[in-house]
């Protein structure tokens, strides 16, 4: 007898993703590998709707990662830091959830998606993420304007 298994890979993910996210404090305490795991997670979410995939944007975005999502954008986890600081071409979890939300509206013609997020994303995270991402890129233009500067004959 040659029996197989179908395994939705998509929904185990999802699934774990939910369970692994529950509260933000849950996301401020990650270990770096945790934080690697989620990350690796995000990516393969976001490759699963690309193209677009219908039927993978409805099954993320109806499941409860909306509101795990909310928790990671709002959170500070310090070990991810470090880990945006060890490796340059890190994403970090913040940023692959909002491109994990970009992707879910790919090639949309209906508002199926777009009326679910907005009912249940928390814009406020959102808002205040995009502020820290605008004064982080104001302190690198700084500090990239200060290391092309030549010196001066007073320096």
């Amino acid at each position: 007898l040659h029996s197989s298994t179908q395994v939705n890979l998509i929904k185990l993910c999802v699934d774990y993703l939910i369970l692994l996210c529950d509260s933000t404090s849950n996301v401020n305490r990650f270990s770096t590998l945790e934080g690697s795991l989620l990350s690796q997670m995000l990516e393969l979410l976001i490759e699963s709707m690309q193209g677009p995939c219908r039927g993978n944007q409805e099954l993320i975005i109806k499941s409860e990662i909306v509101s795990s999502l909310n928790f990671i954008i709002y959170a500070e986890n310090e070990n991810e830091k470090e880990l945006c600081k060890i490796n340059s071409n890190y994403l970090d979890i913040k940023s692959l959830s909002c491109i994990l939300l970009s992707a879910s509206l790919e090639g949309r013609d209906d508002d199926l998606v777009h009326i679910n997020l907005e009912r249940r994303l928390m814009k406020i995270a959102l808002v205040e993420y995009i502020d820290k991402l605008e004064d982080s890129l104001h302190d690198l233009t700084v500090l990239t304007n200060k290391e092309k500067r030549l010196p001066t004959s007073h320096e």
